[in-house]
Parts: C-alpha cells; structure tokens; sequence
C-alpha cells in the first residue's frame, strides 16, 4: 500500500516544540530494542525445527528486512530533524521503511498461502535427506519448496519496493511552502479503503480454507497399507500448528493495526495540514513498535520457538521478560518435541489408531 505522504524538515517541526522531538525520541528507543534482540531472534528462528525450513527462512527475511527498515528510517528522521536539506534520496528512505512495514503486516498472508500449497501438493515437502542438508532434522530438500519460497517472498518485496520507486520519483515541491516535500496521491481514500477491505477480506477468507481443508484431512487420515503417508500427516499437523501460531501474533498485534488504520485514515481524510503532520507522525511512531511486538511474541505463539529460545543460555531469562512484557503467565512445562524417522512415527501413529479402536 502506497500512503499519500507529506513529510518536512526540522524548519516545520520546530513549530511543534518538544511534540515531534518526543515521538523521535521513542521510536529511537524501539529500534535499539529490536536491533538488540534481532541477533538472538534468528537464532531462534532457524533452530525452531521442526518446523519447515521456509517457514524458517520467511521469518528470517522478516526480521532482516526489518532490520533494513529500521536502518532506513533512522536515518530518514536524522536528515529530516537535524538537517534543512531536501534530496529525493532521503525520502526514499522512509518510503523503504513504509514499504517494509507493509511486508511485516501483511506476511501472515504470505504464509497462510505457502500453507495452501502444502496442503494441496504436500508430496513436495516430504522429508527428503542430502549431503547438503543431512545435518537437519525434517529439512526439506526438495528444489521445488525453494522455488515456492522464493516466489513468495519476491512478490510481496517486488510489489512493494516498486510502489515506493515509483512514488518517490513523482515527488514535487509545493511552490506555497518551501519547507516541505508533498508527494502525488497516487491512490485515493475510496481505492484505499477498498483495497484495506479486499485484502482483509482474502487474507481470512483464505487462512480460514486452509484450517478447515488440515481439520478435514487430519479427521479422514487413516492408516492402511495402500493411502497412508507419514510425510502428509506430518504436514498436516505442521500446517495447523503455524496457522495457530499466526493467529496468535495476528490476535496481538490487532489493536495495533487498529490504531495505524485509524491514523491513516485520519492522515487521508483530515484536510488541515499541521493535524495530517501529527496523525502520520502518531503512525509512524507504532509502525516503529510491530518489529519489536512481533520479535518478542514469537516465542510465546508455539512451544517450538519457545524451545529454540531457550537452547540459550541466557534464553529462560529472556522469555520470562518477553512474558512479562506481554502479560503472558510462563507455561511451567514445554510440550517435549520429539523427531523420529519415518518408520518410528508411522508405527507410533498406527499403534495409536488401533487403541483408539479398540477403545
């Protein structure tokens, strides 16, 4: 989504004395936060096995374009405060970090769509070991997961990286007001708010196809010698195990996403220009705060991460932290999870189907 922006130098902010040097100060903090935290984050989330490696990888690349977003507007809110230059280099900057927080909220949506294509062609994530990848449990080798990755992750930065170039090469300077930069509506409040509802409306419709369609086939899994396969039912169960997982972060962050939609309406729909200066400002002070809400609450959506997390030494002591910071009580016991060959869990699932019969 491309907002309609309207970003000046400190020659304008100064009129807003201490406002717009509080907001700046905060978001500050968010970033050193996140920019703390994201080491021991990709650590948690290439050692979540077993969960799938594009999975693994999709989370990574989260937290490294965050990483070049928060890069960005750092350096963006520096040249716009302490400097009275205008180049269309700087505001590129925020339109990479805009961009990027729009690949963060909308990854959940990325996902569900990687899970619909488990569901439907689960024989290219079966298990299958190499020498390259021999070292993993449950890594998945087949090229074809790479390539759905890869496709996945390219569309939504492709689509998002071209509305911000696009953007910032239509910016003009508005003759009537030499301190500020105002950049074209590219798009109206009427196909905004289409485009909010079209999404959403997809998004959900989408993710609640893809829960439904794993419950139905977890229900008529059946264990017999011509049409069982360990490798689905290992997919299946995974698929439900990262949706709710999502769902739970999408459950959190949803007063946030609450709050921005609200401010950016008001930054489209209010016509005095100090009140659109305030409400993008208000914006971009929370869009600054879904990195580190996202990072933190990881480990609490699923038993896995919270493992991962605590392999560190010091990784007990942070989740107790992340709990705190997100009013959550600490599970007194992780769900063990234990990875076995093929032969193993195909005759543990059987055994448990048979007793539940004969029960």
């Amino acid at each position: 989504m491309v907002y309609p922006l309207l970003q000046t130098n400190h020659t304008y902010t100064h009129d807003f004395y201490p406002f717009f040097e509080i907001v700046y100060t905060i978001e500050f903090c968010f970033i050193i936060v996140f920019y703390s935290i994201s080491p021991i984050c990709l650590y948690m989330l290439w050692n979540a096995h077993p969960f799938h490696r594009n999975l693994r990888l999709s989370l990574c690349n989260l937290v490294l374009q965050g990483l070049l977003g928060t890069t960005a507007r750092l350096i963006f809110v520096y040249n716009q405060y302490a400097t009275t230059e205008q180049s269309v280099n700087i505001y590129q900057l925020n339109e990479i970090q805009q961009d990027i927080s729009d690949f963060r909220i909308n990854i959940a949506m990325l996902d569900v769509r990687s899970r619909l294509i488990a569901t439907f062609a689960w024989s290219w994530y079966e298990k299958r070991r190499t020498k390259l990848c021999s070292r993993f449990r449950y890594e998945k080798a087949s090229p074809r997961t790479i390539i759905v990755f890869v496709i996945l992750e390219s569309c939504a930065l492709s689509w998002s990286w071209s509305w911000s170039f696009t953007l910032v090469f239509g910016i003009f300077l508005d003759s009537s007001n030499r301190s500020s930069l105002i950049f074209p509506e590219m798009i109206d409040k009427e196909q905004f708010l289409c485009s909010f509802a079209l999404t959403t409306t997809v998004g959900c419709s989408v993710g609640l196809f893809v829960v439904a369609a794993n419950i139905r086939a977890t229900r008529k899994l059946k264990a017999d010698n011509e049409g069982y396969s360990v490798s689905r039912t290992f997919q299946i169960r995974e698929n439900i195990a990262i949706i709710e997982a999502l769902a739970k972060v999408g459950s959190r962050i949803m007063v946030l996403n609450v709050t921005v939609f609200t401010l950016t309406l008001c930054h489209l729909f209010l016509t005095v220009l100090n009140q659109r200066m305030i409400a993008r400002a208000l914006c971009d002070l929370l869009i600054s705060l879904y990195p580190v809400f996202i990072i933190t609450y990881l480990p609490l959506s699923d038993s896995i991460f919270e493992k991962s997390l605590k392999r560190l030494s010091y990784g007990s002591k942070l989740f107790r932290v992340f709990c705190i910071l997100h009013w959550c009580r600490p599970k007194q016991k992780i769900q063990q999870v234990v990875v076995m060959n093929e032969t193993e869990q195909y005759f543990r699932m059987l055994a448990e189907q048979f007793n539940g019969s004969a029960g």
